[in-house]
C-alpha cells in the first residue's frame, strides 16, 4: 500500500442537514488522517470550471445558486490507497457497476440530483436486475431563470410561424424531440410528461400548426403538428411489442405458479426456506418479518390472499403458494403476538371510523357506478382537460 492524499467536497445539502460529522466519523473508522479542512465559498468562475460539461444547459444557473446555498467544507485526507478507498466508500457514479450495500451519487440529470443505494444484485433468466433506493433532490428553478426560459420559448413561437419550425431550431441548434401516437385521451406526452393542453393543441388544430408556449412541471414546449393520422385498425407492427409484453407477461405468471406448486409437492413433507432458497438463488427469502395482520409484509406487500390465509393459521403452519403483486408467496407463521387490549381501547375509535369511511365509500362507488351502467354517457373529458 501506499500513503495517498485526496480532496473531499462536502457539498451544501451535507453542510446544512448537519451531515458532516457522520461522514467523518465514516472516514476515521477507516484510519484516515485529516490533514486539513476548510470552509470555502465557492466563485461562479472556479464552477463554470469543475461543471464546465454541463455549463451551457438551461438548469446551471440553479447549480451554481445550490452550490452557493452556503459555504462548501473542503477535506484533505491522508491514508493508504486512501483515493481508491474513498471511491469505494462513496460507490461508483455508474449504478450498473455498484455492488450491493453501496451509495451511488450524486448523480445530476436535468430533474435534479439523484442519490442511489443499491440493495440487491441478482441474475434472472441472463439478465441482471438491481433492487435499488432512490433519493432525488430537486433543482427547482428560480423566478429569474423560468422567465427567461418561457420568453426563449414564447419568442420561438412567435418567430417559428414566419420563418418554420424546423428551420427556425437548425439555426438555432435546438434538437426536436418528437413526440407520436397521441390519443384524443392521450395525458403523457413522448418527451414531454404529462401534457394534456399538447394533446388538445394536436386535436384542435391542422396539420402544420404550431402552438403557443406548454408547460409541465418540468419543460416549456413548442408544438409543430407534422402529421394527423386517420383513426384505423393498428397493423400487427404497430402493436407487435405490446402483444410481445402482454404476453411474456402472461407467460412469467404462468411460469410462477408452475414453478411454486412444483417446489410445494417437492418439499411437502419438509418445506425448509433456507435450504429451498440456497437451490434456487432466482428466489427472494426473508428470513423473519414482523407485520400486523392488516399491515404490508417485507418483500411481499399487501396481499389479501396471505391476510386471508393467515386469519385461520396457527403457529407452525405453512401457507401458499398464493399470488402477490411480487409473484407467489410462501409464509411459515413463527409466532402470533396476542393482541394488547389496551392499545385496542387507545385505537378502537380510530379504527371504527377508518372502517365506516371504507364502507361508506364502497357504498359511493357501486352507487356511482351503477349510474353508470344504467345511464347514456359519453366522456368528454378529454375536451376540457
Amino acid at each position: 500500500m501506499s500513503k495517498e492524499t485526496t480532496l473531499v467536497l462536502f457539498k451544501t445539502d451535507c453542510v446544512q442537514n448537519k451531515l458532516v460529522g457522520e461522514i467523518l466519523n465514516r472516514f476515521e473508522k477507516e484510519q484516515f488522517t485529516i490533514r486539513g479542512m476548510k470552509m470555502i465559498e465557492l466563485s461562479t468562475e472556479l464552477l463554470e470550471e469543475h461543471y464546465s460539461h454541463v455549463a451551457d444547459r438551461p438548469f446551471f444557473p440553479e447549480i451554481v445558486n445550490f452550490m452557493q446555498a452556503s459555504p462548501v467544507i473542503a477535506l484533505a485526507l491522508e491514508g493508504d490507497d486512501v483515493v481508491s478507498r474513498v471511491r469505494e466508500l462513496l460507490g461508483p457514479t455508474n449504478s450498473d457497476e455498484a455492488e450491493k450495500g453501496t451509495i451511488v451519487g450524486p448523480i445530476l440529470t436535468e430533474y435534479g440530483y439523484h442519490v442511489i443505494k443499491v440493495n440487491d444484485k441478482r441474475t434472472v433468466d441472463s439478465n441482471e436486475q438491481v433492487n435499488a433506493s432512490h433519493i432525488l433532490l430537486t433543482i427547482q428553478p428560480g423566478r429569474g431563470t423560468e422567465n427567461e426560459l418561457k420568453d426563449t420559448a414564447s419568442i420561438f413561437a412567435l418567430e417559428a410561424t414566419e420563418y418554420g419550425f424546423f428551420a427556425l431550431a437548425d439555426s438555432l441548434g435546438l434538437e426536436i424531440q418528437d413526440s407520436n401516437g397521441l390519443r384524443k385521451e392521450s395525458i403523457f406526452v413522448d418527451n414531454f410528461g404529462v401534457g394534456r393542453s399538447a394533446v388538445n393543441f394536436a386535436f384542435n388544430n391542422v396539420e402544420g400548426s404550431t402552438s403557443d408556449v406548454i408547460k409541465n412541471d418540468n419543460f416549456f414546449g413548442v408544438f409543430f403538428l407534422d402529421r394527423i393520422e386517420e383513426e384505423t385498425v393498428l397493423s400487427f407492427e404497430n402493436v407487435k411489442e405490446d402483444l410481445k409484453n402482454e404476453f411474456l407477461s402472461e407467460f412469467k405468471k404462468n411460469h410462477l405458479k408452475t414453478l411454486a406448486q412444483s417446489i410445494k409437492e417437492e418439499n411437502q413433507n419438509d418445506m425448509n426456506f433456507s435450504e429451498i432458497y440456497k437451490n434456487n438463488q432466482n428466489l427472494e427469502y426473508v428470513a423473519e418479518a414482523n407485520s400486523a395482520l392488516i399491515g404490508s409484509f417485507e418483500s411481499i406487500g399487501k396481499s389479501n390472499f396471505i391476510v386471508g390465509a393467515l386469519s385461520n393459521a396457527k403457529e407452525g403452519d405453512i401457507i401458499g403458494p398464493l399470488p402477490t403483486i411480487r409473484g407467489e408467496a410462501f409464509v411459515r407463521v413463527i409466532d402470533i403476538a396476542d393482541v394488547v387490549m389496551s392499545d385496542f381501547e387507545e385505537k378502537k375509535d380510530a379504527i371504527k371510523f377508518s372502517l365506516l369511511i371504507d364502507r361508506q365509500n364502497a357504498i359511493w362507488v357501486n352507487w356511482l357506478q351503477a349510474l353508470r351502467d344504467n345511464a347514456d354517457l359519453k366522456d368528454y373529458r378529454y375536451d376540457f382537460y
